[in-house]
C-alpha cells in the first residue's frame, strides 16, 4: 500500500513483510514488527506505555502519517538498513537505533531518557529536549559510530561506553561521561557555564567536530589513558587533567583560570592566553609530571604544589609559585620585566627545560629547602635567595644587579658577569653564609642594609672584582668573616668596616677600615698579607700603610746533597696545627705540581704533620716532616718536589713563638710562570694558615 494505518487493541506482530510508503500504528499493546524485508519510508507510531520494535530494509523517516506524529512509546527499538531521519519528535523512555547508514534525529522536541545507537562507521546526530543517559536498550549498548553529535537540553550521563572517532556534545547542563572503556579520538564540547567530565581509554585530541570547536565549560575534567593533544582551544574556568601519556595543550587562545594536572612520569605542556592558578580541580591537586612546560599570557600563581623533575615557565605577568611543598629539580623561567618568586621543598638547579635556559626576570626570589645550583645563567635586576643548603651560582654569564642571600651555615658562591651590589631584596638583607665567595666581572659594592653585618661569613670570605674596577663598602656597611678573607681586584675602598680573622690583599689600590684577627689600627694593617698581583697603591687599612709581604728569593740545593740526620721529635700543639693546615692545603699541592714536581702521601699516614726523618730528606716516605735540629731546636716543615725542597718553614725556640716562620722559596719562582703562580698561592696558604693557628706576628 501507499499508506497503511493500523489500529490494534492489543499486541501487534508480523510474520510477513510490510511494504508501504507510509505506516501508521496505533497500539495499546506491544508492537513487534521485525521482518527484515519490510520497507517503509515514513513511520509514525502511537503506543504510549508500550514497547515497540520496528525493522526496515533500507532508510526510514520518523514523520507524520494519518494524523499521528512521530513516535510515542516506552521503549522504541529501530533497525534500519539505510539512513534514519526524523521530521517529527520521538517521545520514548528508551530508544535503541541500529543502522547501516547515517542517523539524523535532530527534532528539538524529542524526549528520550536512555539512548543506545549502533551505527559503526556512520555519522550520528541526536537531539533531546532535556537530559538523557547513554546506556543499554534492547540489546544495544552505548554508542558506536564514526561521528556522534549530541545536543541535549539537560544533563548528559553514560552508563555504557561511547566508541566514536569523533564526539561532539552541546549541553545546557552538566555532562558526565566517565565510563572507562569509552574510546573517542577527537572531542569537542560546548557546555558554557556547566561542569563536564569525560573519560577515554586511550589518547584523544581536543578538536573540531560537527561545528563545535574545542571545549567550553565552567569545569572540565578529562581522564585519558594515553596522550592528550589539542587542535582547538579550551575555554574553562577550571581544568583537571589526568593522563597516562604526554599532554600537549598548546593552542594559544585557550583560557583556563585554575589548572590541575596528574600525569606522573609524563611530559606536560600547557599554554594559556592570560593568567592562571595551579590549584585543585575535580579531586586533582596541583601538577604532577616529569616535565611541565607552562606558557601564560598573564600572571601565574599556585594554590597547590607542583611535583616535577623539570619545570619551565614562560609568562608575560608576575610569577608567584610559593607553595612550600612544591618539589622541582630543574627550573627555567622566562619572565623578562616581571617579578618571579619560587619556592621548593628541597634542592634545585637553574637549568634548561623545554627550550628555556636559566631564569630571566626583573626580580627573582627563590626559596629552597636544600642546595641551589645553576648550569644556566640567571639574568635579573634583583635576586633574593633563601636556602637550607649550599648556594652555588657560578655560571659566568649570570647578570644580577642587586643580590641578597640568606643561607646561614651554608657555603655561598656567586659569580656575576658585571657590576654586582650586595643589598636588600625581597625582605632579605645582605648575604649570610659560612664560606662566602663573590665574584663580579666589574665592580662589587656592599650596601648598608638593615642587617647587623651586610656580609656575614661564619667561615672564609672571598671578594673578587675586575682589575680595572672597584670594591666599594658603603658608609655604615659591615663585612664580617670568622675565617680568612681575601680581596682581589682593582681598587678596594669605602667607609664601611671589615672584621675578619685574616686578610689577604691582591689589589691595585686599597683604602679600607676594620679589624684583622681582632687587631685594630696599625696592628691590623701590619697583620695583612699580600699576594701578586699587588699594585703600587697606595694601600691603607685604618689609615696605615699596608706593607707588601716580603718573600726571600733564596734558592736551595737539592735535598739529595743534604745528608743531615734529624732526630724524632714532637713539636708544640700550635706548630702541629700549622703544619697540618699547610700540608693538606690545595696551595701546597698546586705549588709542587706547578713547579714540575710530584707531591704524594699528604693523607697517607696519621703522622704526616709530625714525623721522623733520617738520611737524605728526599728519601723520606713522607713529603712533609718535622725535625728538631740539635741545640738550636728549630722546628722545620719541609715539602719536596722531586729532589728539591719546595719550602721550609722554621720556628726557632729562642724566638717569640708568634713570629712568622721563615719561608724559603723554591728555585722555580724566578724561572717559570707556573712556578711563580704556584709560589704565590703557596705564600697565601702559609699566611692564612699561620694567622688561623698562631694569631699573627
Amino acid at each position: 500500500a501507499t499508506t497503511f494505518s493500523l489500529t490494534a487493541g492489543g499486541a501487534v506482530t508480523d510474520s510477513q513483510a510490510i511494504t508501504a510508503t507510509n505506516l501508521l500504528l496505533n497500539a495499546s499493546g506491544t508492537a513487534t514488527l521485525d521482518m527484515a524485508t519490510s520497507d517503509v519510508d515514513v513511520l509514525a507510531i502511537s503506543a504510549s506505555g508500550q514497547s515497540v520494535s520496528f525493522r526496515d530494509a533500507d532508510g526510514i523517516d520518523i514523520g507524520s502519517v494519518g494524523g499521528v506524529n512521530g513516535i510515542a512509546a516506552t521503549t522504541f527499538a529501530l533497525t534500519a538498513g539505510g539512513a534514519v531521519t526524523d521530521s517529527q519528535a520521538i517521545a520514548a523512555t528508551n530508544l535503541a537505533v541500529t543502522a547501516t547508514g547515517t542517523v539524523t534525529l535532530d527534532v528539538a522536541t524529542s524526549d528520550v531518557d536512555t539512548l543506545a545507537i549502533s551505527a559503526a562507521g556512520q555519522s550520528i546526530a541526536f537531539r533531546d529536549a532535556d537530559g538523557l543517559d547513554l546506556g543499554s536498550v534492547a540489546g544495544v549498548n552505548g554508542i558506536t559510530a564514526g561521528t556522534f553529535a549530541l545536543t541535549a537540553g539537560g544533563a548528559v550521563t553514560d552508563s555504557q561506553a561511547i566508541a566514536a572517532t569523533n564526539l561532539a556534545i552541546t549541553g545546557s547542563s552538566s555532562i558526565t561521561l566517565d565510563v572507562a572503556t569509552s574510546d573517542v579520538d577527537v572531542l569537542a564540547i560546548s557546555a558554557s557555564g556547566q561542569s563536564v567530565s569525560f573519560r577515554d581509554s586511550d589518547g584523544l585530541d581536543i578538536g573540531s567536530v560537527g561545528g563545535i570547536n574545542g571545549v567550553t565549560a565552567t569545569t572540565f575534567a578529562l581522564t585519558a589513558g594515553s596522550a592528550v593533544t589539542d587542535s582547538q582551544a579550551i575555554a574553562a574556568t577550571n581544568l583537571a587533567l589526568t593522563a597516562g601519556g604526554t599532554v600537549t595543550l598548546d593552542v594559544a587562545t585557550s583560557d583556563v583560570d585554575t589548572l590541575a594536572i596528574s600525569a606522573s612520569g609524563q611530559s606536560v605542556a600547557f599554554r594559556d592566553a592570560d593568567g592562571l592558578d595551579l590549584g585543585s580541580v575535580g579531586g586533582v591537586n596541583g601538577i604532577t609530571a616529569t616535565t611541565f612546560a607552562l606558557t601564560a599570557g598573564g600572571a601565574v600563581t599556585d594554590s597547590q604544589a607542583m611535583t616535577a623533575t623539570n619545570l619551565a615557565v614562560t609568562a608575560t605577568g608576575t610569577v608567584t609559585l610559593d607553595v612550600a611543598t612544591s618539589d622541582i629539580d630543574v627550573l627555567a623561567i622566562s619572565a623578562s620585566g616581571q617579578s618571579v618568586s619560587f619556592r621548593d621543598a628541597d634542592g634545585i638547579d637553574i637549568g634548561s627545560v623545554g627550550g628555556i635556559n636559566g631564569v630571566a626576570a626583573t626580580t627573582f626570589a627563590l626559596t629552597a629547602g636544600g642546595a641551589v645550583t645553576d648550569n644556566q645563567a640567571t639574568v635579573a635586576t634583583s635576586l633574593a635567595i633563601t636556602a637550607g643548603g649550599s648556594v652555588t651560582l657560578d655560571v659566568a654569564a649570570n647578570d644580577i644587579d642587586s643580590v641578597a642571600i640568606a643561607a646561614t651555615g651554608q657555603t655561598v658562591t656567586l659569580v656575576d658577569s658585571d657590576d654586582l651590589t650586595v643589598g636588600s631584596v625581597g625582605g632579605i638583607n645582605g648575604i649570610a653564609g659560612s664560606a662566602i665567595a663573590l665574584t663580579a666581572g666589574t665592580s662589587l659594592s656592599v650596601a648598608n642594609t638593615a642587617a647587623a653585618a651586610d656580609i656575614s661569613a661564619s667561615g672564609s670570605l672571598t671578594l673578587a672584582f675586575g682589575t680595572a674596577s672597584n670594591l666599594t663598602l658603603a658608609a655604615g656597611s659591615a663585612v664580617q668573616a670568622t675565617g680568612a678573607a681575601s680581596i682581589r681586584g682593582g681598587n678596594a675602598t669605602g667607609t664601611g668596616t671589615l672584621a675578619v680573622a685574616s686578610l689577604r690583599l691582591s689589589t691595585q689600590r686599597t683604602n679600607l677600615t676594620g679589624t684583622v684577627g681582632g687587631l685594630t689600627g696599625a696592628a691590623a694593617a701590619a697583620a695583612v698579607t699580600t699576594q701578586a698581583p699587588f699594585g703600587d697603591g697606595p694601600h691603607t687599612l685604618n689609615g696605615v700603610t699596608v706593607t707588601p709581604t716580603v718573600v726571600s728569593s733564596e734558592t736551595t740545593t737539592p735535598a739529595s746533597q743534604n745528608s743531615g740526620t734529624a732526630s724524632a721529635t714532637t713539636t708544640t700543639t700550635a706548630m702541629r696545627a700549622l703544619a697540618a693546615m699547610i700540608a693538606g692545603s690545595a696551595g701546597l699541592r698546586q705549588a709542587a705540581t706547578g713547579a714540575g714536581g710530584v707531591i704524594g702521601g699528604f693523607a697517607g699516614s696519621g703522622d704526616t704533620a709530625v714525623a721522623t726523618s733520617s738520611g737524605p730528606r728526599s728519601t723520606s716516605p713522607r713529603d712533609v716532616a718535622f725535625a728538631q735540629d740539635g741545640s738550636q731546636r728549630s722546628y722545620e716543615l719541609n715539602a719536596f718536589a722531586g729532589d728539591y725542597p719546595l719550602l721550609r718553614l722554621s720556628e726557632s725556640a729562642n724566638e717569640a713563638f708568634g713570629k712568622i716562620p721563615q719561608l724559603e722559596s723554591n728555585p722555580w719562582r724566578n724561572s717559570t710562570p707556573d712556578g711563580i703562580a704556584a709560589q704565590d698561592n703557596l705564600e697565601a696558604t702559609v699566611a692564612s694558615s699561620r694567622s688561623a693557628v698562631l694569631g699573627g706576628e
